[in-house]
């Protein structure tokens, strides 16, 4: 599988055959943030579990009565805008 840096090096490579390089710096960062967003897209999400796992990145916190990783919200208040 190619490696997220790839993926950006080919999406902006492929965006400047077609377009030129934009003179104004938030049209760059702008840019740079599309591509970034559709690189991670691009990235499998077995191949972000595995990363976790090789680099000892596991939740360690409370468990339910299944030994599953849970964290539990606190009640919202009476004046929420979302729902529960």
């Amino acid at each position: 599988m190619r490696s997220f840096e790839s993926n950006i090096q080919d999406l902006y490579r492929e965006w400047h055959r077609d377009h030129e390089l934009s003179k104004k710096a938030n049209q760059r960062r702008l840019l740079l943030s599309h591509i970034i967003g559709k690189a991670w897209e691009m990235v499998d999400d077995r191949t972000i579990i595995s990363g976790f796992r090789d680099a000892n990145h596991f939740p360690v916190g409370p468990r339910d009565a299944n030994g599953i990783f849970r964290t539990y919200l606190l009640p919202l208040p009476q004046d929420a805008v979302v729902d529960k």
